[in-house]
């Protein structure tokens, strides 16, 4: 048996619950190139790699890490866009392990990348404002003396303030994404310029910055905020702290996972990209490079303008004795570039375009998501309703509203202190592990070998598929972040509330698809028919 197109059927015999998805091709390579660069989190997001790598790991090369992250992301994020560019279908990993691994596996990655996609939904716009408003506030006011601005920043900097303010913005994010594609990529062209700029901006402020202009700038801060002397205190109180001096490889692997950037988004939303096998490789391995180069550009100038001896020590402070951190702020690469700025002009733009790259992942996200959903209904497994599309806009509405309930859930946990930042590592982790797998034996399997000789992407270093030497280093790299980040009690991912919770969405997933399969059996549905098939486009 081989993976075949969807055959033309009665919709009452097909094994599908219809015989067109009713997507519609919008995704150019550049639309969607732009999109999955800022659902990896450029501007607010990645600010918390250069806080939470040194403040765990303080005998880190920043800038080294960076470069061997970079190197084992992109090798996994090529890989799944191979895969992506050969079954250029809506679902993601969901419809590349299901159809070559088998369809439980291929279930339970969808099950742990759905958790990952609702996780993000709500959180990184929840950030937005917590690390790119707030402090830009609070920036503005130590500038200006504007106590609006202060009260404001530090109302908007209560968590639970904070989510109300998250929610609003969800339910907009919602009404925006059930009317289309189309409506996002309208908001996108905003985003890129807001946001090209902001990080024009910070770059360009911190390389034309001097190390005594931080130095000034962060003890000002201090001084109006009612930490004297900041700069020089943070320095004394990591020393009489025992922050560790050197550099170890160690530590710098301890980025590996703390910097989980994939480039996967376009795979879930395949059947609406125009050229998916030229769009999926120009957005997992150009965007993963592009992405890489800016992280190691902004760890260089942290180096020149803030110094890496002030970062990791303030780093090691917030991270791991918080109480004689001194600053009301998180020692970010955005608040450094915010207490350089003299301008309050400037420092506006830079917080505005920030928060415009942070809050853009909300719609983002709300794809992720609302794709699984969506190809989940098509294979009959769950209610065939969810994978409605409302023609007038080619958008699938139920599983939009569903994929932001469900995120507005998890904010609403994170908030509250039952989920930590890295409470899905070992959901990534079994999620990519089946990725890497399903890569390396894609070339090899009998029922997917033809497919992918096929498939336009079966290109060989001498006889060996090259999608199985990227699986293979995949699977190294995504076991090693596993045991690294399980083993790292101050990363979070350990607690017993993450593991119990992570092992409860995986073995529910398992649980819930035998039970489908046991019923669609009995009503007379074979579903191993559906998955020897490519779902309808």
């Amino acid at each position: 048996m081989s993976i075949a197109e969807a055959p033309a059927s009665p919709v009452s015999t097909s094994a599908f619950v219809r015989q067109s998805s009713g997507l519609v091709k919008t995704g150019t390579p550049f639309r969607t190139a732009a999109m999955v660069i800022f659902n990896n989190g450029l501007g607010v997001f990645m600010a918390f790699f250069y806080l939470t790598n040194p403040g765990v790991f303080p005998k880190t090369n920043l800038v080294f890490a960076f470069i061997i992250a970079g190197v084992l992301a992109t090798a996994f994020n090529t890989a799944y866009g191979m895969l992506a560019g050969a079954y250029a279908r809506s679902g993601g990993e969901y419809l590349y392990c299901s159809r070559t691994l088998n369809p439980l596996l291929g279930f339970l990655a969808g099950t742990a990348s759905f958790w990952l996609g609702i996780f993000f939904t709500c959180f990184v716009p929840y950030l937005a404002f917590q690390q790119a408003i707030a402090p830009a506030l609070k920036a503005y006011s130590a500038q200006t003396g504007a106590h609006w601005a202060l009260s404001l920043g530090n109302w908007i900097a209560v968590p639970w303030h904070c989510f109300w303010v998250t929610t609003a913005f969800m339910v907009g994010f919602t009404i925006l994404m059930s009317f289309g594609l189309n409506a996002y990529w309208k908001l996108q062209r905003i985003v890129i310029v807001l946001g090209g700029l902001a990080m024009l901006l910070v770059i360009g402020v911190m390389l034309f910055s001097s190390h005594a202009d931080f130095v000034h700038g962060v003890t000002h801060y201090g001084n109006v905020t009612g930490f004297k002397n900041g700069y020089a205190a943070t320095l004394a109180a990591a020393t009489k702290n025992g922050l560790p001096t050197g550099h170890s490889l160690n530590d710098t692997l301890g980025m590996l996972p703390i910097c989980l950037t994939t480039f996967v988004l376009a795979g879930y939303m395949g059947g609406e990209l125009r050229t998916p096998r030229k769009t999926q490789l120009f957005t997992t391995l150009g965007g993963s490079v592009f992405f890489y180069i800016i992280l190691i550009i902004i760890a260089l100038l942290i180096g020149k303008t803030v110094g890496f001896h002030f970062n990791t020590s303030a780093a090691y402070l917030s991270t791991q004795h918080p109480n004689d951190y001194g600053f009301n702020q998180s020692p970010i690469y955005t608040w450094y570039t915010f207490v350089l700025t003299s301008s309050p002009v400037l420092l506006l733009l830079i917080g505005i375009g920030l928060a415009t790259m942070g809050l853009s992942n909300g719609p983002q996200q709300i794809i992720w998501g609302s794709r699984i959903l969506f190809a989940w209904s098509l294979d009959r497994i769950v209610p065939a309703p969810i994978a409605w599309v409302w023609e007038r806009t080619a958008s699938p509405v139920i599983a939009i509203v569903l994929t932001v309930i469900c995120g507005e859930i998890v904010l609403y946990l994170y908030v509250k202190g039952t989920l930590t930042y890295f409470a899905p590592i070992i959901i990534f982790a079994v999620d990519y592990i089946l990725v890497s797998i399903t890569a390396i034996v894609i070339p090899y399997v009998k029922k997917t070998k033809t497919f992918w000789e096929r498939s336009g992407n079966n290109y060989k270093l001498g006889r060996v598929p090259v999608i199985s030497i990227l699986g293979v280093v995949s699977l190294c790299y995504w076991i090693y972040v596993l045991v690294r980040g399980m083993s790292t009690d101050l990363l979070g991912a350990n607690t017993t509330s993450n593991i119990e919770l992570s092992v409860g969405v995986l073995a529910v997933g398992v649980i819930y698809f035998c039970i489908v399969w046991v019923v669609r059996k009995r009503e007379g549905m074979d579903l191993s028919r559906t998955y020897a098939q490519l779902p309808p486009d």
